[in-house]
């Protein structure tokens, strides 16, 4: 027998108004999955994508997992998002406040008034009972608002601000600091979704560098780095950026990484990246849904269904097994499908498989599309996770077992 901790999902969309939207939108999601009352045990619920607040306490505790984090408010609509995390059972929870695109926060940062921000970013954690600073596609709700964002790069300005998003970035891991918040600021990267991305990942992980040069933990988390791993300049030729992620997170101890592994099948995105959702409804045509938080930020949610014989959802499920089995520290790793976004979390024992076991990815490849896994690294890769791995590798341990 193993005796472990309970699991911790440091990103995963359980509470909130998105949250919501996606059940309301997704009618079908609800007709064949549920759970039927035990009176005096537990509540019954539906869903598999977006479950209800019961079921997913339930089925993640079932799991062993014990803490989760919702990563995406809008700070005007946390008290509904609170209200949600209150009705999920057993576990512990928190949320992150969406920051990058606040009027006030902007105004702040384009001053350089970093105390001042700091202060007003204390405010919000308190009246909200926030735990870390989020940032998504930095700055792009505010262009969004202007009927521009769609891939805004990490060094374009924004507009009404003299701005752009890596001095977002940047300032905002500042202010983490000064604040001296638990978790370091969690990063949705620009461009997310785009062929070629996985520059400007690379990028926005070394943008901030230097602030960690002295400290010995990360300063920047890049979150469900799968969808920010893209190499290529089209659809038509995209392949895997995972091996230079990888190597960048080998080679820097300032960053942490979760995966967004994607599980083949059925799912509902949904994120603070409006501009990538409606480009995301042009692709798959269906369901949409968008909106805007007053001077916060942005939201879209889309339907989508990962293919195992689509070249491109081949390429996305390699991407995220990749950097999980390339990068050294498994400690600054954790096993994500961005739920529902890649995929139900309900699927992690699934993604924790094919991390141990070379024999059931190899099982996968005689499923999914060839072309698209020769666009990858990781029919090479021999590495399988196992429970001897309970410290940070070195450059003189063996990785492949």
């Amino acid at each position: 027998m193993v005796v472990m901790p309970g699991g911790i999902d440091i990103h995963s969309h359980i509470a909130g108004p998105k949250v919501n939207a996606g059940r309301i939108m997704r009618p079908e999601d609800h007709y064949k999955i549920f759970m039927r009352m035990v009176l005096g045990v537990r509540r019954s619920g539906t869903g598999r994508t977006t479950p209800s607040t019961n079921m997913i306490g339930y089925k993640y505790a079932r799991m062993g997992w014990t803490t989760v984090f919702e990563p995406a408010t809008p700070p005007l609509e946390t008290r509904h998002t609170h209200e949600e995390l209150d009705d999920i059972p057993i576990l512990d929870k928190g949320c992150f406040p969406l920051l990058d695109s606040n009027w006030f926060v902007l105004d702040y940062l384009q001053n350089k008034e970093y105390e001042k921000c700091a202060t007003f970013i204390g405010w919000i954690m308190d009246a909200i009972k926030g735990y870390a600073v989020k940032i998504v596609d930095p700055g792009v709700a505010e262009a969004w608002g202007w009927g521009r964002g769609v891939g805004l790069c990490l060094d374009d300005p924004i507009p009404g601000y003299n701005l752009t998003p890596k001095e977002i970035v940047r300032s905002l891991c500042k202010v983490n600091s000064m604040l001296k918040l638990p978790h370091p600021i969690h990063v949705h990267c620009n461009r997310l979704g785009f062929p070629g991305n996985y520059t400007c990942t690379i990028d926005t992980m070394d943008a901030v560098s230097d602030l960690g040069l002295n400290v010995d933990f990360p300063v920047i988390h890049i979150t469900h780095v799968q969808f920010t791993g893209y190499a290529g300049d089209s659809w038509a030729t995209l392949r895997s950026g995972g091996e230079e992620i990888a190597k960048y997170v080998n080679n820097h101890k300032h960053v942490s990484i979760d995966l967004g592994q994607v599980i083949f099948g059925d799912s509902t995105t949904m994120t603070a990246d409006a501009p990538f959702e409606f480009v995301l409804h042009h692709l798959a045509p269906g369901k949409w849904t968008s909106a805007d938080v007053e001077a916060e930020t942005s939201s879209g949610i889309v339907p989508y269904k990962y293919k195992k014989k689509n070249l491109v959802n081949t390429v996305q499920w390699c991407i995220g097994l990749e950097v999980a089995l390339l990068v050294k520290d498994p400690w600054r790793i954790f096993p994500t499908t961005d739920h529902p976004n890649a995929g139900p979390f309900t699927s992690y024992p699934t993604v924790l498989s094919w991390l141990i076991s070379k024999k059931a990815r190899e099982k996968m490849f005689e499923q999914v599309n060839r072309r698209g896994l020769r666009r990858t690294a990781l029919p090479a890769i021999d590495r399988e996770y196992d429970l001897q791995l309970y410290q940070p590798l070195t450059e003189n341990m063996t990785f492949m077992k």
